[in-house]
């Protein structure tokens, strides 16, 4: 009896790597052309979603961008209502309860937070107020907006194409020259945002 149950252990020992070796010979694997095929396939979908993805999210920072700057503006206006006609910074419309902490770092331009992929500035004294925000990266592939805005005590916002290093565009202080302090008339390509495109200089008022 125990050399029947030795003989049937060894048995299955020995056939057992033959199962295993003809079963894996049955299998294939994939071979070089299929596997190129399959990375081709990846690389056109990836060229044709990544782009779309990246103006997606330039598209989605361009929003945010306008709605902070009409979150100031509204802030500015409130202030004003309540002040005596002045206007204020950052800090002063935060103290008062109209911006919430992270645009007030956004607009700190001593701190250079970005929000969003912009980053801020704003100008006030007791006459006016003005607002920019520029991408922090307004060219190329990895760009987080395409667009340039500003707006002022007119609530008028403007836009125009971001380029690089075009910070010098924007006015330093209200009223500068060039600027949406300026008679509301801005230059170096600024327009309207949703409306038609802003003239370089004020058209002369026709003669009587």
């Amino acid at each position: 009896m125990a050399r029947e149950i030795l003989q049937t252990i060894n048995t299955s020992f020995k056939e057992h790597p033959t199962k295993t070796m003809q079963k894996n010979k049955g299998q294939q694997g994939f071979s070089l052309i299929e596997l190129l095929i399959v990375v081709a396939i990846i690389g056109i979908i990836a060229a044709i979603a990544i782009p779309n993805l990246l103006a997606s999210r330039r598209a989605a920072n361009e929003s945010s961008a306008q709605a902070n700057m009409r979150v100031v503006t509204s802030a500015e206006a409130t202030f004003s209502s309540t002040n005596n006609g002045t206007y204020a910074d950052q800090d002063a419309l935060q103290g008062a309860g109209l911006i919430d902490t992270s645009l007030q770092a956004a607009l700190d331009t001593g701190t250079a937070t970005a929000k969003s992929g912009y980053n801020y500035g704003i100008e006030a004294d007791a006459n006016g107020y003005l607002v920019t925000a520029q991408p922090t990266n307004g060219t190329g592939v990895t760009a987080t907006g395409n667009r340039d805005f500003q707006t002022d005590q007119s609530g008028v916002l403007f836009s125009k194409p971001s380029v690089a290093d075009d910070g010098a565009d924007f006015p330093t202080t209200v009223g500068a020259a060039g600027g949406v302090g300026d008679a509301g008339t801005p230059t170096n390509g600024w327009s309207v945002v949703g409306g038609v495109a802003a003239a370089a200089t004020p058209t002369p008022a026709p003669a009587q």
